[in-house]
């Protein structure tokens, strides 16, 4: 499995471009946006700091697919953005880091950027209200216990955060869970990275629940990529048959 890991982290390494524009760096990710276009991360040095930023892109391509920033939703990505140490001023989304610091403020970044393109499925046409709000009112009105938002150094040294925690009881282990609104190949992947990266930090028996939106298209292959690390996936279409996974 250790040959693995490092197998893909030279996959990344190999798809992972860099090309000097002016006194920005274009850095493109092999990770992919809702119109399928790859992430491009723009960075420069200040000093001692560096800056990186999206350019706009996100909300850019959110505008030209008809998601209208009203209040409601731009708080909603200002707390996305908060929550992995990132700021929004209205049109980018942004992290200024140090050197040593790079990497994890990077990998922070793109999180932050695929976490919002999510948004482009919270439109009026493909699902009635915001998923994780969806989410959070079905635990409250089941009175599931959970802490929300918990983030865990992995063993690459990267922070990966998680929307929920439930934990460890008599009869269940610490269990965390990720929700993914539009579950294609590259969201799964994010995903098992993270899950993969941070359980060597967790007990033993630490469990990972995947909490799918089933509403929009599923790729039947992620079911089987799932299962092969052992993840427990849920449809929301189907929660109340799993509802003692998070109980």
């Amino acid at each position: 499995m250790d040959e693995l890991i490092n197998d893909y982290y030279d996959f990344l390494k190999s798809q992972t471009n860099t090309i000097k524009l002016n006194e920005y760096y274009e850095i493109t990710v092999p990770f992919y946006d809702f119109i399928g276009d790859a992430i491009q991360i723009y960075a420069k040095f200040e000093n001692n700091n560096i800056y990186m930023d999206d350019d706009g892109n996100t909300i850019g391509n959110l505008k030209m697919n008809g998601v209208g920033m009203s209040p409601n939703r731009i708080k909603q990505i200002e707390r996305t953005c908060l929550t992995f140490g990132a700021q929004f001023d209205g049109d980018n989304i942004s992290i200024r880091t140090t050197k040593d610091k790079f990497s994890n403020r990077l990998n922070s970044l793109i999180q932050c950027i695929l976490r919002v393109d999510d948004m482009n499925f919270t439109t009026s046409s493909k699902v009635k209200s915001y998923f994780l709000d969806d989410v959070v009112k079905y635990f409250n009105k089941n009175d599931i216990y959970y802490t929300e938002n918990p983030s865990f150094i992995g063993r690459s040294g990267y922070t990966s955060n998680f929307d929920f925690l439930f934990q460890r009881s008599k009869n269940k282990p610490e269990r965390l869970c990720k929700l993914i609104n539009n579950a294609s190949k590259s969201t799964i992947k994010m995903a098992l990275f993270e899950w993969d990266d941070t359980r060597p930090m967790r007990k033993n028996d630490t469990k990972f629940i995947v909490l799918i939106n089933d509403s929009n298209n599923v790729d039947d292959s992620i079911y089987d990529a799932t299962a092969n690390y052992g993840v427990q996936v849920v449809n929301w279409s189907k929660i109340d048959d799993s509802i003692n996974l998070f109980r």
